[in-house]
Protein backbone atom coordinates (compact mmCIF):
# COMPACT_ATOMS: atom_id res chain seq x y z
CA UNK A 1 0.00 0.00 0.00
CA UNK A 2 1.46 3.37 -1.06
CA UNK A 3 0.93 6.19 1.45
CA UNK A 4 1.45 9.81 0.51
CA UNK A 5 1.39 12.86 2.72
CA UNK A 6 -0.72 14.82 0.22
CA UNK A 7 -4.00 13.56 1.65
CA UNK A 8 -3.70 13.05 5.43
CA UNK A 9 -7.46 13.40 5.90
CA UNK A 10 -8.18 10.61 3.41
CA UNK A 11 -5.62 8.38 5.11
CA UNK A 12 -7.09 9.11 8.54
CA UNK A 13 -10.59 8.31 7.29
CA UNK A 14 -9.37 5.09 5.74
CA UNK A 15 -7.84 3.96 9.03
CA UNK A 16 -10.78 4.70 11.33
CA UNK A 17 -14.25 3.27 11.23
CA UNK A 18 -16.04 6.63 11.13
CA UNK A 19 -15.17 9.96 9.63
CA UNK A 20 -16.59 13.31 10.48
CA UNK A 21 -16.51 16.22 8.02
CA UNK A 22 -15.47 18.47 10.90
CA UNK A 23 -12.12 16.67 10.92
CA UNK A 24 -11.23 18.53 7.73
CA UNK A 25 -11.78 22.31 8.18
CA UNK A 26 -11.43 22.97 4.42
CA UNK A 27 -14.48 20.79 3.75
CA UNK A 28 -16.56 22.58 6.39
CA UNK A 29 -15.33 26.14 5.72
CA UNK A 30 -14.05 26.45 2.15
CA UNK A 31 -12.00 29.60 1.50
CA UNK A 32 -14.02 32.57 0.22
CA UNK A 33 -14.14 32.74 -3.56
CA UNK A 34 -14.86 35.44 -6.11
CA UNK A 35 -17.78 34.43 -8.39
CA UNK A 36 -16.64 32.88 -11.68
CA UNK A 37 -18.27 35.58 -13.84
CA UNK A 38 -15.84 38.16 -12.36
CA UNK A 39 -12.71 36.07 -12.85
CA UNK A 40 -10.35 36.81 -15.71
CA UNK A 41 -8.07 39.53 -17.02
CA UNK A 42 -9.36 43.10 -17.11
CA UNK A 43 -7.86 46.44 -18.14
CA UNK A 44 -9.06 50.04 -18.23
CA UNK A 45 -11.42 50.81 -21.08
CA UNK A 46 -8.60 52.58 -22.93
CA UNK A 47 -5.94 50.06 -21.81
CA UNK A 48 -4.17 47.69 -24.17
CA UNK A 49 -4.54 44.48 -22.08
CA UNK A 50 -0.83 43.71 -22.51
CA UNK A 51 1.01 41.99 -19.63
CA UNK A 52 3.01 45.24 -19.23
CA UNK A 53 -0.12 47.37 -18.74
CA UNK A 54 -0.05 49.26 -15.44
CA UNK A 55 -3.86 49.19 -15.23
CA UNK A 56 -4.34 45.45 -15.77
CA UNK A 57 -6.22 43.30 -13.21
CA UNK A 58 -5.92 39.53 -12.92
CA UNK A 59 -8.88 38.20 -10.94
CA UNK A 60 -8.88 34.58 -9.79
CA UNK A 61 -11.12 32.79 -7.31
CA UNK A 62 -8.94 33.71 -4.33
CA UNK A 63 -6.88 36.75 -5.36
CA UNK A 64 -6.61 39.93 -7.41
CA UNK A 65 -3.24 40.84 -8.91
CA UNK A 66 -2.75 44.42 -10.04
CA UNK A 67 0.31 46.49 -10.78
CA UNK A 68 2.83 45.29 -8.17
CA UNK A 69 0.23 44.32 -5.57
CA UNK A 70 -1.42 41.04 -4.71
CA UNK A 71 -4.76 41.04 -2.91
CA UNK A 72 -5.71 37.77 -1.24
CA UNK A 73 -9.44 37.30 -0.68
CA UNK A 74 -10.28 37.22 3.03
CA UNK A 75 -14.05 37.51 2.71
CA UNK A 76 -16.80 37.66 0.13
CA UNK A 77 -19.58 39.33 2.13
CA UNK A 78 -22.10 39.65 -0.69
CA UNK A 79 -22.21 37.88 -4.03
CA UNK A 80 -24.49 37.23 -6.96
CA UNK A 81 -24.03 35.96 -10.49
CA UNK A 82 -22.61 39.27 -11.67
CA UNK A 83 -21.33 41.09 -8.57
CA UNK A 84 -19.47 40.64 -5.28
CA UNK A 85 -18.28 42.64 -2.30
CA UNK A 86 -14.76 41.35 -1.69
CA UNK A 87 -12.40 42.01 1.23
CA UNK A 88 -8.72 41.64 0.43
CA UNK A 89 -5.45 41.58 2.31
CA UNK A 90 -3.21 43.43 -0.13
CA UNK A 91 0.56 42.99 -0.12
CA UNK A 92 3.12 45.12 -1.90
CA UNK A 93 6.81 45.21 -1.15
CA UNK A 94 7.07 45.30 2.66
CA UNK A 95 3.59 46.72 3.23
CA UNK A 96 0.16 45.18 3.62
CA UNK A 97 -3.29 46.70 4.07
CA UNK A 98 -6.93 45.77 3.86
CA UNK A 99 -9.15 46.80 0.98
CA UNK A 100 -12.84 46.19 0.34
CA UNK A 101 -14.17 46.35 -3.22
CA UNK A 102 -17.51 46.18 -4.93
CA UNK A 103 -17.06 44.41 -8.27
CA UNK A 104 -19.73 43.88 -10.92
CA UNK A 105 -19.76 42.77 -14.53
CA UNK A 106 -22.18 43.83 -17.26
CA UNK A 107 -22.34 43.64 -21.04
CA UNK A 108 -21.51 46.64 -23.20
CA UNK A 109 -22.12 46.96 -26.93
CA UNK A 110 -18.94 48.97 -27.31
CA UNK A 111 -16.51 46.99 -25.11
CA UNK A 112 -18.07 43.56 -24.58
CA UNK A 113 -18.01 42.60 -20.90
CA UNK A 114 -17.09 45.46 -18.59
CA UNK A 115 -16.17 45.52 -14.90
CA UNK A 116 -17.18 48.16 -12.41
CA UNK A 117 -14.82 48.49 -9.48
CA UNK A 118 -15.68 50.66 -6.49
CA UNK A 119 -13.77 51.15 -3.25
CA UNK A 120 -16.47 50.03 -0.83
CA UNK A 121 -14.91 51.62 2.27
CA UNK A 122 -14.33 55.17 1.10
CA UNK A 123 -17.19 55.37 -1.37
CA UNK A 124 -20.85 55.34 -0.52
CA UNK A 125 -21.65 51.61 -0.84
CA UNK A 126 -25.18 52.17 -2.11
CA UNK A 127 -23.78 54.28 -4.98
CA UNK A 128 -21.26 51.65 -6.13
CA UNK A 129 -23.75 49.86 -8.45
CA UNK A 130 -24.43 53.19 -10.19
CA UNK A 131 -20.76 53.93 -10.91
CA UNK A 132 -19.91 53.60 -14.62
CA UNK A 133 -17.78 50.62 -15.67
CA UNK A 134 -14.06 51.34 -15.69
CA UNK A 135 -12.51 48.08 -17.01
CA UNK A 136 -13.10 45.75 -19.95
CA UNK A 137 -12.45 42.03 -20.21
CA UNK A 138 -9.22 41.24 -22.05
CA UNK A 139 -9.17 38.60 -24.79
Amino acid sequence: MKITTAAPFVLTCALVSSCDAAADPARVNPPPAIPSQLKGTWDYLDGDCSPASKTRYEISAHSIQYLHSLGTVTEVSEAGDDYAVVSLLVERDDMDWERRLYLSVTDSEEFGQVLTECDYETGVPSLCPMKPPNRRRCP
